[in-house]
């Protein structure tokens, strides 16, 4: 079962703090219902929640996003604004990752990176599967559609690091080019 997040539907983001001016939810880019957030072309921006929402990822959780265009990262099981894991799916430059943020971008390190061919203007299905067995283990799959719909796995990888648990989540512009995330 997937945890549901944030799909926007409330046509705001006022649960998140941070650069919440780069970010905007629209309704001419969507993949699934009237809205979708838009990460602004702004380099570096970033907005995170640590109240508000229904659910924020913990282990043991699997969390489903549709993404599309630019560099768009989804900041999962952090401390707080500084310190916190991330996904990547960067379509400019066909790569996925899952990085570790700690004392701000100071200190940012990959945990593991895959590349893997991506098309700009399409919607791909991300999921993003954290272990609850002590390993501490993150696996973030990239698909070309809804698996449960015959959606095809494009690139999956997986990385260990238990120093951050729940309570945080939220969105950054890693590349500073647009990007739209939905049904998160």
């Amino acid at each position: 079962l997937s945890l549901v997040v944030d799909g926007f539907e409330d046509n705001d983001i006022a649960e998140y703090s941070g650069d919440t001016g780069d970010f905007t939810v629209q309704n001419s880019v969507v993949k699934e219902g009237t809205y979708s957030l838009k990460a602004n072309a702004v380099s570096q921006s970033l907005i995170t929640s640590t109240s508000g929402l229904d659910n924020y990822p913990a282990r043991g959780d699997t969390v489903e996003w549709w993404q599309r265009d630019g560099g768009g990262e989804m900041i999962f099981m952090g401390a707080d604004a500084d310190n916190f894991y991330q996904t990547l799916l960067n379509i400019g430059a066909d790569g996925i990752r899952i990085r570790k943020t700690s004392n701000g971008d100071t200190n940012n390190s990959d945990l593991s990176t895959a590349s893997v061919t991506l098309s700009s203007g399409t919607w791909y299905y991300n999921r993003l599967k954290l272990a609850d067995d002590g390993s501490g283990d993150m696996t973030y799959t990239v698909f070309d559609d809804d698996p449960d719909s015959g959606g095809s796995k494009l690139k999956s990888i997986t990385a260990s690091d238990s120093q951050y648990g729940t309570g945080l989540f939220g969105f950054r512009n890693g590349t500073g080019q647009i990007a739209y995330l939905d049904s998160v």
